[in-house]
């Protein structure tokens, strides 16, 4: 019994959405429009992490995600620990540089110092969030090669599981509320815009999808209070998976209202036909 088809496919058919239209924003933003900028570059590299979290997970299930734990051998338990190592470092960057991404999204859009200093902050805050969750999992354990090897480091000093589950539960915390600060500030700009009524909605249910993202986080924090009690962790491996969810829709949140340059021109050649 095997849960790999399944993991495979809801990342592969995610993170292929997800792909194709950041390539499209790429070339909206860089051919028709030539205004290439940071959040453009931003998203460009979440989407290059949403691309690793798939190659992660083809690695780790070829080592045992998927399968019942009581039939995977020692050694490939640890090189599935490998790869879940570096699968945490990668979402969690990823993740942050969506929310980056709008951040600057938005600085170009909003008038006002207040806001733009409130956007400033809230990057900064950001920016020492990452370094913080990121240094997290990868000082878990001195030396880091622990982390997935603990019997092969018998002096390494690391992290309790309550201790990492604590402090994984901290960083999920926030992270769900700058989930819902940044899926819920854009909508704010949008509706203040100067556009038809039409476009404003048409906008608004595109950036709806933020908030799926922050439902997947939320879901993704549940399962994550008991993922490393679970004795069948491997085969139900639910918490990696709605976390490159999170990751993958959040994407297409910040890339959407992006592509609006092409469906026009694509509307007008259809009408000219």
């Amino acid at each position: 019994q095997t849960n790999v088809p399944s993991i495979l496919a809801i990342n592969g058919f995610f993170c292929g959405v997800a792909l194709i239209v950041v390539l499209a924003r790429i070339y909206v933003r860089s051919v028709m429009l030539k205004t290439f900028g940071t959040d453009d570059y931003l998203i460009t590299g979440a989407m290059l992490c949403g691309v690793g979290v798939l190659v992660i997970f083809i690695g780790e299930t070829r080592h045992g995600i998927g399968m019942h734990t009581k039939d995977i051998t020692y050694p490939e338990l640890i090189k599935m620990l490998h790869w879940q190592f570096f699968h945490s470092l990668t979402v969690t960057l990823g993740i942050s540089l969506i929310k980056l991404s709008v951040a600057f999204f938005l600085l170009r859009l909003v008038p006002g110092k207040v806001y733009k200093w409130f956007l400033y902050g809230m990057i900064a805050f950001l920016v020492a969030f990452t370094l913080s969750s990121e240094g997290t999992i990868l000082f878990s354990c001195v030396p880091i090669r622990a982390s997935w090897d603990r019997a092969g480091e018998p002096t390494a000093k690391c992290f309790s599981n309550n201790t990492f589950t604590d402090i994984g539960l901290f960083n999920s915390i926030v992270n769900i509320l700058t989930d819902v600060l940044f899926a819920s500030l854009p909508v704010t700009v949008v509706w203040n815009l100067q556009v038809n009524l039409r476009t404003k909605l048409s906008l608004l249910a595109i950036l709806s999808l933020g908030y799926f993202a922050c439902a997947a986080s939320i879901i993704k924090t549940v399962i994550q209070v008991h993922v490393l009690s679970n004795p069948d962790m491997t085969f139900n491996d639910s918490y990696f998976v709605w976390n490159s969810i999170e990751l993958y829709i959040g994407i297409l949140a910040a890339s959407l209202p992006a592509l609006r340059p092409l469906f026009r021109s694509i509307l007008e050649n259809t009408r000219s036909l």
